[in-house]
């Protein structure tokens, strides 16, 4: 039997993606897919949306911002797994906050 005389059999090959933790924060991966910002939007906050933690959020500086605390969105990360939320009170800080903390949401505008 010759290589042209072979039968076909597919060719499976395995991907492995090692993921590691590291003590600085990792911000989630973009959007995958064309349509996620526009999906996002309509279910999701937003750049310039005004949230309410229920929960408290580390700060870049490594200060805690306490639940109850009102910030600005100022980038959205990944599908809106995360954002960059920038706080006047009870300190002016910037911290990337995750959905579960977000309480409340209002859109901007």
């Amino acid at each position: 039997m010759t290589s042209a005389d072979a039968p076909l059999v597919p060719r499976i090959e395995t991907i492995t993606f090692r993921i590691e933790s590291h003590s600085d924060t990792v911000m989630p991966a973009p959007a995958l897919t064309p349509f996620a910002a526009e999906d996002r939007a309509r279910v999701s906050p937003a750049e310039l949306d005004v949230v309410t933690l229920k929960a408290p959020a580390q700060s870049d500086d490594g200060e805690t911002v306490p639940a109850g605390a009102t910030g600005t969105i100022v980038a959205v990360y990944g599908d809106a797994v995360a954002f960059g939320v920038e706080f006047e009170a009870p300190r002016h800080a910037l911290a990337t906050v995750y959905r579960h903390q977000i309480g409340s949401y209002r859109r901007a505008g």
